[in-house]
């Protein structure tokens, strides 16, 4: 699934040299440390390009008060109003605290200090369930908290047992301008730039350190549309804790010009991972799991930054202050957003027994990504083009699934219900292509207005019609059936100013995990129309040697309607072969030479062959796995 475009530059710089890179930063940030008898101190350099600028941090935990001053250039006494936000870590364990989309993760609590005109402090507990909400007192109304200004300087005292009476804490400050941001070209400042400072040992600590990465891909200039801006060039890079996007434009970014606008958007699959995310990316099919995308608007009156999760979650996320640590900067004809890892975790939905549960899923900064420009709602420019994605982890440009000709399975169905909307298949389409099935549902006609369908791919793993339902093509002479063991739904439903199209995997113990982004929707009131759906095999088991399907129509709270084709379609499924590296349908001597040529390495952040188990490196563990494929001729 790897091409090399030429129409894309990509600059990766050798891994040897971006963990240099990557140590020289967090050194650099160590050398602003340093430790007094009052506790941890952690300097920050100067910002002049934003005027909540932080320049010192102070945190020390002693006789029972956390203490944290927070110094910036320029005065917060006076006539205006500024935002801090301190956050902390209470456990120093990266694993608990926030856990909703688009926070800090390992953030436990949050002080919220406005400054100025008007002096106000909240503490704000965060809560540890995705969807939870904060728990917040007022500074008043917790005994022995206090707060106080002086010129230049906050000062934040907070009895350590409303914190579960942490004796360490790790902290870290972000100031932003808040209200109406018209008339700014950055927003937010953050100390320490990466990580926490830590009161106990008085340094800088990165506590989820991402992988060690900085690439470039590059794009033609002249190829944006409508009155869009045009991208020349998409930056990804990792120092500490945090993810860096930097997108450089053909012209100068100008947000203090009335005229100037800049829109456009960030998807990422930040777990490299079809089964998680909320929207598909691909081209006519479905191959990989938008988990976040990063909304951005660039111009004089209302610049904002916000992030989409998807359906569970609300519809834009702020990025960046109250609720984290996300600032963006313009300098030139670049922009430039900048976030904390965990900001852009990726999250698995189950639903068991009528009970939802989450699952946060970890970026380490290898993510699959692509980005845009729009003029309001049309795509002006997008990198990479065609349904291609970047790869942030190998700095490769990777080519979507497609369909192929030469072992596609096509089954026709008559049209049994009058060519009615929605309601009648007229083919089926399946194949299998890297460790994945892909299925196609082609319909008569299916208005892209029409709400409440529900399309299902019903599948027999084990080729047996007395476990899972028992589902049979009444339509067909003898009556057909197969039992289903799995269930992939594709519904459809009104989401006020268009139609959504979401997809459900029903695993065989009843449990439900939304997929939405296995699916991709084309209805058409002229028709055909049709729906696809990628479904990794991972996900229902890995069968062998053969499955069999149907795939029906019908609507909620109405059943089904058509059952297609007249018989199931069979399905023969080789198991992979993990060695086959050059995909000639065997693991032989060839393979082998690639094998031994990575065997041993462990920076595996760059691209290794043989890392089969994503460990970072190529082993004995990986050898097992190699043998047991090598001699195979049956590599799908």
């Amino acid at each position: 699934m790897i091409k090399a475009h030429s129409k894309y530059n990509v600059v990766h710089e050798p891994t040897i040299r971006q963990s240099l890179i990557s140590v020289v930063i967090l050194g650099l940030l160590l050398l602003f440390i340093s430790i007094s008898p009052a506790g941890a101190v952690v300097t920050d350099p100067e910002d002049i390009w934003t005027s909540e600028d932080i320049v010192q941090l102070d945190a020390t935990v002693s006789s029972g008060m956390l203490t944290v001053q927070v110094t910036e250039r320029n005065a917060l006494d006076d006539f205006s109003f500024h935002f801090i936000e301190i956050f902390l870590n209470t456990d120093q364990d990266h694993n608990t605290g926030e856990a909703r989309v688009g926070g800090v993760g390992g953030t436990d609590y949050r002080i919220e200090c406005l400054t100025g005109m008007i002096n106000m402090f909240d503490l704000h507990q965060l809560p540890t369930e995705d969807g939870g909400e904060e728990q917040t007192t007022s500074f008043p109304d917790i005994p022995g908290a206090s707060a106080f200004v002086e010129g230049n300087r906050l000062t934040v005292n907070l009895p350590v047992n409303v914190l579960g009476g942490a004796s360490a804490v790790d902290v870290f400050a972000v100031a932003h301008e808040g209200g109406n941001l018209y008339g700014i070209v950055g927003n937010c400042d953050r100390c320490p730039e990466a990580g926490y400072l830590d009161t106990s040992t008085g340094e800088a600590v990165v506590r989820r350190p991402g992988i060690p990465l900085d690439i470039t891909f590059s794009d033609s200039e002249g190829d944006n549309q409508y009155n869009g801006q045009d991208l020349t060039a998409a930056r990804f890079r990792t120092f500490g804790d945090q993810f860096q996007i930097i997108l450089t434009l053909a012209d100068p970014v100008e947000p203090l010009s009335l005229s100037y606008n800049l829109s456009g958007s960030v998807i990422m699959d930040s777990d490299r991972n079809l089964l998680t995310g909320f929207m598909g990316l691909g081209d006519d099919i479905p191959t990989w799991g938008g988990d976040v995308t990063l909304v951005y608007t660039v111009n004089y009156l209302t610049p904002m930054f916000n992030l989409s999760f998807g359906a569970g979650s609300d519809s834009f996320l702020l990025f960046g202050p109250p609720t984290s640590d996300g600032r963006w900067l313009v300098q030139g004809n670049r922009l430039i957003m900048t976030g904390s890892l965990s900001v852009f975790d990726a999250r698995a939905l189950y639903v068991n027994g009528g009970q939802e549960e989450v699952e946060r899923r970890p970026t380490d900064g290898r993510m699959i990504t692509s980005v845009s420009t729009s003029d309001n709602l049309l795509l002006s420019d997008i990198m990479p083009e065609g349904g291609s994605a970047f790869d942030t982890g190998m700095g490769d440009i990777l080519d979507p699934l497609v369909w192929d000709p030469a072992i596609i399975i096509s089954e026709d169905d008559p049209e049994e219900f009058g060519g009615v909307s929605g309601m009648d298949l007229i083919r089926v389409d399946v194949q299998v292509v890297e460790n994945c099935l892909v299925v196609m549902g082609v319909l008569s006609k299916w208005d892209d207005t029409q709400v409440g369908n529900v399309f299902e791919i019903l599948l027999d793993t084990d080729m047996n019609a007395a476990t899972g339902e028992f589902v049979s093509n009444d339509q067909t002479s003898g009556q057909p059936a197969i039992g289903a063991d799995y269930k992939v739904r594709v519904y459809s439903a009104d989401e006020y100013t268009d139609v959504g199209y979401y997809a459900d995997l029903e695993r065989p113990n009843g449990v439900i995990e939304p997929h939405d982004a296995i699916v991709f929707a084309r209805p058409s009131s002229l028709g055909p129309a049709n729906f696809t759906v990628t479904i990794p095999l991972e996900a229902i088991g890995n069968p062998t040697p053969h499955i069999r399907l149907f795939v029906t129509t019908g609507a909620i709270l109405a059943g089904r309607y058509d059952v297609a084709p007249p018989y199931p379609i069979i399905i023969h499924i080789t198991p992979s072969c993990e060695g086959d590296f050059n995909n000639d349908g065997d693991v032989d001597g060839s393979d082998l030479a690639i094998f031994a040529a990575d065997f041993g390495r462990t920076d595996c952040t760059d691209d290794c062959e043989g890392n089969f188990d994503g460990d970072g490196d190529v082993d004995g563990s990986d050898l097992a796995v190699f043998a047991a494929d090598f001699g195979r001729t049956d590599c799908r």
